[in-house]
């Protein structure tokens, strides 16, 4: 049986090593610290969707510091938490290393770390936040299931093992480019959630900074492909290509509303907006070329144009 470790007790880190030791797979769960204990008596999951996991789970848990072998490692921390874990990762055993997380900067560092042959991108398709009891609320995201490198060596048979979660899986076919492309996603409404006092229904009810946000999307988006990127996946180069932009505005002001804002794109962004946020908003400038802040107006007091960590007003 496929041993799979998974490196981060975050939202992603626990829902994934939860479904997975349902669905019965030989999962472990690696911390560190004061949270060691915590999760040794089960991690407690609510999900927005009924037919999903909640409830309490009692997934192995191990001391990062002594990694059991595995034979898959899944790294699901913050971005800036990234240069620990490929250490980790690095002097692991384990044959294949699964990315589910914002890699920002650090994508060839990890690769040329870890190895190409290694490494597997990927990205959740979740999003939730962890309240003060620990519970975790979390929530699939329709629009963006898991998404897998298809062009790693291990990306077809990494799919198949996250779909035993039960979620929706896909394989990606430009991975580089799906990436660039949800870092400027993320970081035009992140910086949209904050103007808005990190409300997602305030920013969905105020036509001026929704009118901004969209544009600052589109935007990055031509710049993207100004510099020869496609802008992944296809409905979203659809809807911010040659649909009028209204009709990406009420889309918008609709999701914003819903889990998608309140609970998967809002609670992460306020959690990370003094560490992996930034770092997000510098890879949507590096993959825009700086020709198109994909910022609404306003959003940081030094423009992305001249490379600052400071994404917030």
């Amino acid at each position: 049986m496929t041993r799979v470790g998974v490196v981060g007790a975050g939202v992603v880190g626990q829902v994934y090593a939860g479904l997975l030791h349902q669905a019965g797979v030989n999962v472990t769960l690696i911390a560190r610290g004061e949270r060691l204990p915590e999760l040794g008596t089960g991690i407690r999951l609510e999900c927005a969707r009924p037919a999903l996991s909640s409830g309490s789970v009692r997934v192995p848990v191990a001391d990062a510091a002594a990694l059991p072998p595995v034979d898959v490692l899944i790294l699901a921390v913050r971005a800036h938490q990234l240069r620990e874990a490929a250490a980790l990762a690095d002097s692991a055993t384990a044959p294949v290393v699964v990315t589910l997380m914002h890699l920002t900067g650090g994508a060839a560092e990890l690769s040329a770390r870890v190895g190409a042959g290694r490494l597997v991108r990927a990205f959740p398709g979740l999003g939730g936040r962890r309240g003060p009891d620990g519970v975790v609320h979390w929530t699939p995201v329709k629009q963006q299931p898991t998404t897998v490198d298809a062009h790693a060596v291990h990306g077809q048979e990494m799919a198949t093992l996250l779909r035993r979660t039960r979620l929706p899986v896909v394989t990606e076919p430009r991975m580089s480019d799906w990436l660039a492309t949800h870092a400027v996603l993320v970081a035009s409404l992140g910086a949209g959630v904050l103007r808005a006092g990190g409300d997602p229904v305030r920013l969905a009810e105020d036509p001026v900074l929704m009118r901004q946000t969209i544009d600052a999307i589109r935007n990055g988006f031509r710049a993207l492909r100004e510099r020869d990127q496609d802008v992944r996946p296809p409905n979203l180069a659809t809807l911010f290509g040659p649909v009028p932009p209204r009709f990406a505005r009420l889309y918008w002001q609709h999701a914003l509303r819903t889990d998608v804002g309140t609970l998967s794109i809002a609670p992460h962004v306020r959690a990370s907006a003094r560490d992996e946020f930034p770092g997000v908003c510098r890879t949507a400038l590096t993959h825009t070329g700086g020709d198109a802040s994909p910022l609404p107006p306003g959003s940081n007091r030094i423009s992305l144009r001249t490379r600052s960590t400071n994404c917030l007003g």
